[in-house]
């Protein structure tokens, strides 16, 4: 897939209308979009608004399910490719990760690090009740500064949050050559980084400006 230039469907989106015009530049994205129903990640009283190419509160600690157009791309920047070993940080409802799954074509692994239990576990629920569960896509709940290297390394890393600086980890973690797609910046108004993992650490590239909800870290424990 070549890099993403920002999807946007205007206003009044429907989902006719920003599912075709993915299409129109990514078929292969599009595909999987269709394959995904929205609906099932979100919670009941906010259904109505799946059609809708806005992000959508998930109802808990701040969490929202992105803008589809917002999605389709991070996983173009990402270029996903049958067999990669995957990771999503800040995975919330866990939409993006069935996307990534499709796009890996039934090879492959997808893991999702969420920091939120209520949020973990019902995307576990629905993933597998869509089909999408172990060992094809396993949701941790844990802080996802440093992701469990015992499942890496990884080729590709997707962050569903935005951080000020690219924590170490979300280098190493990766393979020579992997890549990872971060929201860099101010929450609500950060940068898509592109960076490649290289012998001296990291290449980076600037994706479309983008809006997402912070990173989130445990709370200290008082001492």
């Amino acid at each position: 897939m070549r890099p993403a230039a920002a999807i946007s469907s205007g206003p009044a989106a429907s989902v006719p209308r920003w599912i075709e015009e993915i299409r129109l530049h990514y078929p292969a994205v599009a595909a999987a979009f269709e394959r995904v129903p929205r609906t099932a990640f979100l919670p009941a009283r906010a259904r109505l608004e799946a059609e809708e190419d806005t992000p959508v509160p998930l109802g808990v600690g701040g969490a929202t399910i992105s803008a589809p157009t917002m999605v389709a791309t991070m996983l173009v920047e990402a270029d996903l490719r049958p067999g990669q070993r995957c990771v999503e940080v800040g995975s919330g409802s866990g939409y993006l990760l069935a996307l990534v799954a499709e796009l890996l074509q039934g090879t492959g692994t997808i893991h999702g690090v969420e920091i939120e239990p209520r949020l973990a576990g019902a995307s576990r629920r629905t993933l597998r009740n869509l089909g999408y569960g172990p060992p094809r896509v396993v949701v941790h709940c844990a802080d996802g500064v440093d992701p469990d290297r015992r499942h890496g390394p990884f080729d590709r890393l997707i962050a569903s949050c935005a951080i000020d600086a690219i924590p170490p980890a979300w280098v190493t973690t990766l393979a020579p050559d992997g890549l990872g797609v971060v929201p860099l910046g101010p929450p609500y108004d950060a940068r898509l980084a592109v960076y490649t993992r290289r012998s001296g650490g990291a290449v980076v590239r600037w994706g479309p400006a983008c809006s997402f909800v912070p990173f989130r870290r445990p709370p200290r424990p008082d001492i």
